[in-house]
């Protein structure tokens, strides 16, 4: 048996060292934290087959019992320790080193577990026995963090080999639709359309149309059409930016005289100046309101305008004057419609926390922008497939007003489709949220508490 030991920055890495230096075989014996990161020390035994530790297609039957086995063994670790030794997962006779060697660490985290109290009792009043103790139980939940990662690393990574080996096709889908930083629940939503035994370029055009059918789009130029919109989001998604685009476009057809600009931002230094000069360039009316009771008689004063654009400020969602910019459209309603701004260079929970946000608004559609800086744009489809949103326009670029169009399906996932292809696959992220996928996911995201 050859044992080795890696050293890196977090668990992830190091499984990832431990799979590339030794292979899908490899057995962890222990690991701990050191300074700068995580020791791991893992073994593999050269002289077994590959085949014997996982099985063949019709050799592992039992397989999806010891993943879900794997999985209540972590509930186990999260609620006690106790019955976990009993639950270890049995994945072929080959996996005995690598049973024996978490049913060590299980048992020495059982026993560290229960220790701690028995030495707070002994001398309940002093601090620094107290201090020890917190930090015994800070060091107990880096490992059970620890394992429950390199757990849901070795499930995802079985996980996904057996549904390759069963579904080729599929899992080809698969990682291409997780390229596209599309979510976990989409993708297996899409490959239900996937018909057996048909060429792999007809089912993905199959694919696509079905996520085309899924995004929804406002099938009219809103703006265009006149009235009073609001455009909402976080800060620098590009609310101003595409309030210049829109009126430039609606003063270059209709002209000046029936536009009308409104901010609520008179919280960042500068904002309202921004809508001025615009005001001043496109030669039309704007209006400042900073105070929330004078947005209706502000607005009542536009009446003969055919077109009011509203510019708000990006608020944090614990920040109180967020409530107050919420309340303000809340009493201009149903007169105000609301379009939230996202930016598509945001991160995922960033785009899931600005809908959680101003979704209650009451939002008639979505403006993506910055798409030609994103390097994903499947982040910002999942969401308003999601939610049901449709999307209003599509903002690629600095210039006012050339770089915003109106929202087509098919474009947008051509767009993305392309923006993938040009980048390198993240194997490691794509078998995650697969492995999400399967159920368990709650297992996996929950951090451990005692």
């Amino acid at each position: 048996m050859n044992i080795k030991r890696y050293f890196a920055s977090d668990m992830r890495q190091a499984m990832k060292l431990v799979k590339d230096d030794l292979g899908d075989d490899a057995a962890i014996l222990s690991q701990r934290r050191v300074a700068g990161g995580v020791e791991v020390s893992a073994a593999v035994d050269a002289s077994l087959p590959r085949s014997e530790a996982f099985g063949s297609a019709g050799g592992s039957r039992g397989l999806d019992k010891a993943l879900a086995d794997a999985r209540r063994k972590v509930v186990a670790a999260e609620h006690g320790l106790g019955d976990a030794e009993a639950e270890l997962p049995r994945i072929g006779e080959a996996s005995v080193a690598t049973t024996d060697a978490m049913r060590q660490t299980l048992k020495s985290l059982q026993q560290g577990r229960h220790s701690a109290p028995v030495q707070a009792e002994a001398q309940p009043d002093s601090r620094s026995q107290g201090g020890a103790q917190q930090q015994a139980l800070e060091s107990m939940r880096d490992e059970l963090n620890n394992m429950k990662e390199l757990l849901q690393q070795q499930l995802g990574s079985v996980a996904w080999g057996q549904f390759v080996e069963r579904s080729p096709q599929q899992a080809m889908f698969w990682r291409r639709l997780s390229g596209m930083g599309l979510s976990a629940d989409l993708c297996k939503q899409l490959l239900a359309v996937v018909e057996p035994g048909m060429p792999a370029a007809h089912n993905w055009r199959q694919v696509l149309a079905a996520l085309s059918r899924q995004l929804s789009t406002t099938q009219k130029n809103l703006v265009m059409e006149g009235g009073i919109f609001a455009f909402i989001g976080p800060t620098g998604s590009g609310k101003t930016t595409t309030i210049g685009k829109l009126a430039t476009q609606y003063v270059l057809e209709h002209g000046p005289e029936q536009v009308a600009l409104v901010t609520t931002d008179c919280y960042r230094v500068g904002a309202a100046e921004q809508i001025k000069a615009l005001g001043r360039i496109l030669n039309v009316t704007v209006r400042v309101v900073d105070n929330p009771r004078q947005l209706q008689p502000t607005l009542d004063g536009l009446s003969r305008k055919a077109l009011v654009l509203i510019d708000t400020a990006g608020l944090h969602h614990q920040d109180p004057n967020l409530a107050l910019q919420l309340g303000m459209l809340n009493e201009v309603r149903p007169m105000v419609r609301s379009l939230l701004v996202l930016a598509c260079t945001s991160q995922q929970q960033v785009m899931r926390a600005a809908y959680h946000t101003y979704g209650g608004a009451r939002l008639v559609g979505t403006v993506f922008t910055k798409v030609d800086e994103a390097t994903s744009l499947g982040e910002a489809i999942s969401l308003v497939c999601e939610h049901g949103l449709p999307v209003s326009y599509v903002a690629d670029g600095q210039r006012i007003p050339e770089d915003i169009s109106q929202a087509r399906a098919h474009g947008l996932i051509s767009r993305a489709v392309a923006i993938s292809d040009q980048l390198p696959a993240d194997d490691e992220k794509m078998i995650g949220s697969f492995a999400l996928s399967r159920g368990g996911a709650n297992h996996y995201s929950a951090r451990y508490v005692s």
